[in-house]
């Protein structure tokens, strides 16, 4: 307990920022570090990791990931990763292990395809809206109840319409210096009836 409270003494709450009902504060700190991984995508360009199919026939929900850094590395759900027979998303946050190699489970987002484009697969820089993700995790969570093997998800529904604000949102206060949390508080919105 001792090493969290040396942490925690060293953070302090920023100005909020408030869109609407929602007010974050940001909490600051002195000390600034390096986060311990790497991101699939700055491991991907780097060359420190390969992410293959699993075999050369390939299976559609795991794909192979190869991590020769010598740090762990963090794949967020919904990544997109493209290339090899069949674009994909991954299914769920993982951190791999320094130095191994570990099967992770995947999503088709790219249906029709079925042919080799490469060998390896690279960072696509964006994943799967939330929406999307929020129904592919309820049909695998479906499919491990069933009987059988696991079947990959229906096509993704298309992503919801860009959002109409009536307010204006503000960014972190200039001198918010670097953030390394934020604490977000949502107040129920009140509509007025006519």
């Amino acid at each position: 307990m001792k090493a969290l409270d040396i942490a925690l003494s060293g953070i302090r709450m920023g100005s909020p920022v408030t869109l609407e009902n929602l007010t974050m504060f940001p909490l600051l700190g002195d000390a600034v570090g390096q986060p311990g991984y790497l991101t699939l995508e700055e491991a991907l360009q780097s060359g420190q990791v390969r992410v293959t199919e699993v075999s050369e026939q390939g299976s559609v929900p795991n794909l192979c990931l190869v991590n020769e850094a010598e740090i762990p590395v963090l794949l967020l759900d919904g990544e997109e990763l493209v290339g090899a027979k069949q674009n994909r998303i991954v299914n769920l946050t993982i951190m791999v292990a320094a130095k191994s190699e570990t099967v992770i489970p995947v999503s088709c987002v790219e249906a029709g395809r079925w042919s080799r484009q490469s060998d390896e697969f690279s960072a696509a820089g964006r994943a799967h809206f939330s929406r999307g993700r929020a129904e592919k995790t309820a049909h695998i969570n479906a499919s491990m109840g069933a009987d059988g093997p696991v079947q990959p998800p229906p096509p993704p529904a298309p992503p919801p319409p860009p959002v109409q604000r009536r307010g204006k949102a503000h960014g972190p206060p200039p001198n918010a210096g670097n953030s390394s949390a934020w604490i977000c508080s949502i107040r129920p919105s009140h509509s007025q009836s006519s």
